[in-house]
């Protein structure tokens, strides 16, 4: 997509929940702004992010996915810290704002209830995702003029 500016990955479980992050996200967003990419894996999230990053295309990258709570394998919090530690080590190496909305709930929602609940909290993530998105896009183009600003008050 020519025009996108923001680039949003979707993987994990829960295909229903990460979509509900998307729509958040797009909410407050222009869609033709947004590139989406779908990855099954979630370990592959911090390459394909780099990737991304790498590309000089995409301003921020934003990575949502749902950690299916697994009780014979408990690897589950192990995969959200890698995954986590793996997108912030993607931004601090490219200087290219990397975003997580990432649930691993210890319990799968149950019931209709339940499920209502955490569809509702990945669409309000993804707002909140699309707010701090907005806003520091925001301050870094704000930076030069004030870095200008500060230079004629202060001469180096």
């Amino acid at each position: 997509m020519k025009n996108a500016v923001y680039a949003f990955i979707k993987a994990g479980a829960r295909e229903e929940f990460v979509q509900r992050a998307f729509d958040g996200f797009c909410g407050k967003v222009p869609i033709e702004r947004i590139e989406s990419f779908v990855v099954s894996d979630l370990f592959a999230v911090p390459n394909v992010a780099m990737d991304l990053a790498r590309t000089g295309d995409y301003k921020v990258v934003v990575a949502a996915g749902y950690v299916e709570e697994d009780p014979a394998w408990q690897h589950s919090h192990f995969l959200s810290q890698s995954v986590t530690n793996g997108l912030m080590r993607v931004g601090l190496d490219t200087g290219v704002l990397v975003l997580s909305i990432l649930a691993c709930p210890k319990v799968a929602p149950e019931n209709a209830q339940q499920h209502q609940v955490m569809l509702e909290h990945f669409h309000a993530k993804g707002r909140q995702a699309a707010d701090a998105v907005l806003q520091i896009s925001k301050l870094k183009a704000s930076l030069p003029a004030l870095r200008q600003f500060l230079e004629r008050l202060w001469p180096v």
